[in-house]
């Protein structure tokens, strides 16, 4: 009984899966330059698709965020990623902190 149920979830699963094969497959057939922008335009396309499969696999409700940042860190040397990183993280923090004295300075007054 339940490898009946099993086949009928995988179905639509395998259909996606196979429309995403293909569309890998036209995107490589396209790729006329060789060397290295060959080899990022594969690197990229295959980050993409698989970061929106993994989105998937967890539900994610934002695919489209997924796939804009699996592009952008493939497409970015290391040294500006982390430099990134980095910024995004002080920011938080800043914001973290900033919110805080705002909130005991708005709920703290007497009266």
């Amino acid at each position: 009984m339940n490898e009946v149920s099993d086949q009928k979830d995988a179905s639509p699963l395998r259909q996606r899966l196979r429309c995403m094969a293909d569309g890998i497959f036209v995107e490589l057939r396209l790729i006329s330059h060789g060397g290295d922008r060959g080899k990022l335009c594969a690197e990229t396309v295959a980050s993409v698709v698989l970061a929106v499969y993994l989105a998937d696999i967890f539900n994610l409700k934002e695919r489209w965020w997924v796939a804009l940042s699996a592009y952008v860190l493939v497409r970015a040397r290391p040294s500006v990623v982390f430099q990134r990183c980095l910024e995004r993280l002080t920011g938080t923090v800043i914001g973290a902190i900033g919110g805080h004295c705002w909130q005991l300075s708005y709920f703290t007054k007497p009266g």
